[in-house]
């Protein structure tokens, strides 16, 4: 009986057959790129980072960090002061002159004759109540410009100014140079002619604060007037007392918050009020620690964050890193509890608490249950 039916096993080894030959064609001739266009969208999500998994032998999206538009850490300068001013060197002697001076306790009056008279060939005018007396010596010969400045430091020294006014130099006591005598000029101390008044518009430092910086540099009553409107100081004195203290505006008349380190840290367990005093307590002006004074905590309650201001960039990445130790513990952070093995816990206690509770502010206690 012959039957229509393909035999199986010749079928089978056809489709082998077909196998083989067509593995061995893709050995032999590569195949055309194929180019698939795909959306905007899918050249993204292409472009995206990836990660393996071995959950279900899947490959999921790495998640991308979460960042907090609150926080910001900006590391500053450290420039707190102009240190190109600070460290010019002090004038120089000048060009030796030609007279000499040898007084022994002789009378202001005389001085005044000598020097504004007969050497300088200027008018002059005492003023009632100008007394004292002079002992000056200069080996060394001195040029007009100097001994006009060694007269200036006679006078300040006897309690009285030289003002230019009018063609003639008036010599006043020192309490009545400034009332009706002089008025705020702005311009170097190099062109004052006897005792002049400065007013110095400062950039970036309050006038309030460089009143507290240049008064341990400044004579008595030479800082006039301290305008905070106008954020300007007025000082006042002779060439070589103002060229000081202008010298000593400039250094510290510095942009302070460049120089300063700033940073905002948000809190996601513990309470920035809080956390700010234990900062205080290590940190802070009164922590009696080396780096006291060296950072200013703020706590901004209304986001739960820590604000921290420091001189020192590095000392931001420093409290950056305590801030999270210690917010990682949230409220509970700080505390530790040590199973006794040897000792009785209340002698331990006792003894840590008198060798570093005073000095570290640290609390050692036995617990009660």
């Amino acid at each position: 009986m012959i039957s229509n039916v393909p035999n199986v096993s010749k079928v089978r080894l056809g489709l082998v057959a077909a196998v083989l030959a067509t593995m061995a064609g893709c050995a032999t001739t590569p195949p055309s790129p194929v180019i698939q266009r795909s959306s905007p969208e899918e050249a993204a999500m292409q472009t995206r980072p990836i990660v393996q998994e071995e959950r279900l032998g899947g490959v999921t999206e790495a998640p991308s960090p979460e960042v907090d538009p609150l926080r910001m850490s900006r590391p500053g300068t450290g420039q707190l002061i102009n240190r190109s001013a600070a460290s010019q060197p002090p004038p120089g002697l000048g060009a030796r002159g030609d007279a000499t001076f040898n007084f022994e306790g002789d009378s202001l009056h005389a001085v005044i004759k000598v020097i504004l008279g007969d050497l300088l060939e200027q008018n002059y005018v005492i003023a009632p109540g100008v007394q004292g007396t002079v002992t000056v010596s200069t080996p060394r010969p001195v040029n007009p410009q100097q001994a006009l400045s060694l007269l200036e430091n006679v006078l300040a020294w006897n309690n009285a100014r030289m003002i230019w006014s009018d063609g003639r130099y008036n010599i006043v006591p020192a309490d009545q140079a400034v009332a009706g005598q002089v008025a705020p000029r702005t311009g170097t101390a190099a062109s004052a002619r006897g005792y002049e008044v400065r007013a110095v518009p400062l950039q970036f430092i309050s006038a309030a604060e460089m009143e507290k910086l240049l008064g341990p540099y400044a004579r008595t009553d030479s800082i006039l007037s301290v305008d905070p409107a106008r954020n300007m100081i007025t000082i006042g004195g002779t060439s070589a007392e103002l060229a000081n203290y202008m010298r000593t505006i400039e250094i510290f008349d510095v942009d302070w918050l460049e120089g300063m380190s700033v940073g905002v840290f948000p809190l996601q367990s513990s309470n920035a009020e809080d956390l700010v005093q234990q900062l205080e307590g290590v940190f802070g002006a009164e922590s009696e620690t080396p780096v006291a004074g060296m950072y200013r905590f703020m706590p901004l309650t209304g986001v739960n964050a820590v604000m921290v201001i420091t001189p020192q960039p590095k000392y931001l990445r420093d409290i950056e890193q305590w801030i999270q130790r210690i917010d990682t513990g949230g409220q509970a952070a700080g505390i530790y509890v040590y199973e006794v093995k040897h000792s009785k816990a209340v002698e331990l206690a006792e003894q840590l608490s008198a060798a570093f509770g005073a000095t570290n502010r640290s609390v050692f206690s036995r617990p009660t249950a």
